[in-house]
């Protein structure tokens, strides 16, 4: 098992996976449009809190300077140390959105990671996208190996505009769940039943791995729960609703990112701790 050791983390404990539980139903509860909120302020957006208002206050949240400086989040088997370094940086090079206007995140949230011998370019973006959802994506870049290339696109993405609930009058809270899912292509000469077989069991040690990792995940719904964010505080909370710092979510999401990419198989990196690739 892999625990993750990082001072901006705490192990969850059985009786957040039962809160988690009862918040769940809660919100499912109360339902309600988001046209019935109150009015409250927010960044640079109209004052009714819609999906832009609190894009933009997630923006604002995540462009702190007080983020320019991140730990390394360190891992552990119980045999081996790991450590997953991720150096804030900015490029010139074109990743997905990141020069674009439509990225409210500008370049304020890219890293270099290393794994092994190799690094690797990662952007964090939020915009509104074709199916006119506002989501906070992760995104790698293409990199080169000798003359091969190595595949490049998203890892993760958390949806914004789905996520909106009211929580309790006069606030909102945007549920930071996803989804999880492997879209991979047969391989050629590989039966459809047999690649179908191997990708269930990929998407269950991904479960695994995310887990181990210390990061909360609903079997059932088959998402990842990364709590909420309160954009008329301009905070995150966790499942308990409790304010967490701004960096705990950002090694939530980053971690979940990086190991959701291992698992697709076509990103140009396999981390050494988790269960590599099948060679077809």
């Amino acid at each position: 098992m892999v625990i993750v050791v990082s001072p901006h983390r705490r192990p969850i404990s059985d009786d957040v996976r039962e809160v988690a539980k009862i918040v769940e139903r809660d919100f499912k509860a109360a339902d309600t449009s988001v046209g019935a909120i109150p009015e409250g302020p927010h960044f640079g957006m109209t004052r009714v809190w819609n999906d832009e208002g609190v894009a933009g206050a997630l923006a604002h949240t995540l462009i702190s300077e007080s983020l320019l400086d991140r730990p390394p989040i360190h891992l552990s088997d119980g045999r081996n140390e790991y450590e997953l370094a991720f150096e804030r940086t900015q490029f010139e090079r074109t990743i997905q959105y990141n020069h674009d206007a439509l990225n409210l995140l500008r370049q304020y949230q890219e890293y270099r990671f290393k794994v092994e011998d190799a690094s690797q370019d990662l952007s964090l973006q939020l915009y509104r996208n074709v199916a006119g959802h506002i989501r906070l994506f992760a995104y790698v870049a293409e990199r080169r190996q000798g003359k091969a290339k190595k595949a490049k696109g998203m890892l993760f993405s958390v949806n914004l505009t789905v996520g909106m609930r009211a929580s309790e009058p006069g606030s909102v809270r945007v549920k930071l769940n996803q989804k999880l899912e492997l879209k991979q292509q047969v391989p050629d000469g590989v039966s459809s039943a047999e690649f179908d077989a191997y990708k269930a069991e990929r998407h269950a040690q991904m479960l695994d791995a995310l887990s181990e990792a210390g990061l909360l995940v609903d079997r059932d719904s088959n998402q990842i729960l990364l709590g909420y964010f309160d954009p008329s505080a301009n905070c995150f909370r966790n499942i308990k609703d409790d304010p967490e710092p701004t960096q705990s979510f950002l090694d939530d999401f980053l971690l979940a990112s990086v190991i959701k990419g291992h698992f697709m198989e076509n990103k140009g990196y396999q981390l050494p701790w988790l269960q590599p690739a099948r060679i077809w």
